[in-house]
């Protein structure tokens, strides 16, 4: 009699979930089930800060990897004028250095680019702007390492439970050197109609071109993997309940 008592009590409260849509109908029952609850709120705040960072982090990726390909079209068009000059043996001097002066000026905006108040390829230090040419450089023809402002550290978020990316890059690295020294050697040679000099200019930049597209490849594909890490943050969050600090990206 009390199991069938039981098996009715239950039915009752099996039949009244249904008709309302509660789970629990009476205090001791919401009581029974608060731990879980609060464990799930906990869940959904952490996916929700993951959610924010990894977003964070894609904004910030697709605002360098569009600097990337600019850099890259600033080398690449030095590099026809630099073809087009050396090749007209009978070239007026400085014809070309108006225009490359100009280039010279967009590839450091571009290395200064910034994004919500941060410049983005500065390391930590992201109130200033990371690439301050040097007037008296004077080693034209040479990879320009003199103009880096920033520090050397790499950002990192923390993109779902126990896993921390490192992304984005600063300016101080070999192709940006070797891209900016060549576009100072360009203005000069030209100016100064130093052959020699638009030769070194010209290597300077072939040598930069494709380690400038290695840097746009390796920004494309670590922002992809931050909007992956949006749409997967979900299930991976939510399959655990386990508590992680809440870090948001530096």
């Amino acid at each position: 009699t009390d199991l069938m008592l039981g098996a009715q009590a239950r039915t009752r409260a099996m039949q009244i979930q249904i008709s309302t849509g509660k789970v629990a109908h009476r205090f001791q029952d919401v009581a029974a089930e608060a731990s879980q609850l609060l464990r799930a709120k906990d869940v959904l705040q952490r996916v929700q800060q993951f959610q924010s960072n990894n977003s964070l982090v894609d904004q910030r990726l697709q605002v360098m990897e569009s600097s990337l390909a600019s850099l890259f079209e600033v080398g690449s068009r030095i590099k026809v004028l630099l073809i087009q000059r050396l090749d007209d043996g009978a070239g007026v001097p400085g014809t070309m250095a108006p225009e490359a002066d100009q280039l010279l000026k967009q590839a450091v905006a571009e290395l200064n680019v910034e994004f919500d108040g941060r410049h983005l390829f500065a390391g930590s230090k992201t109130q200033a702007p990371p690439v301050v040419l040097d007037p008296g450089f004077a080693a034209f023809g040479a990879p320009d390492d003199t103009f880096y402002q920033g520090d050397d550290v790499i950002l990192s978020v923390l993109s779902d439970e126990g896993r921390e990316v490192s992304y984005g890059m600063t300016a101080d690295r070999e192709g940006f050197h070797e891209l900016i020294g060549g576009l100072r050697a360009a203005l000069e040679g030209d100016l100064t109609d130093d052959r020699a000099m638009l030769e070194s200019a010209l290597a300077l930049v072939t040598e930069a071109l494709p380690k400038v597209a290695e840097y746009r490849s390796s920004s494309k594909s670590t922002s992809g993997s931050a909007r992956c890490n949006s749409t997967s943050g979900t299930r991976s969050a939510a399959s655990r309940t386990s508590t992680s600090p809440r870090r948001s990206p530096a």
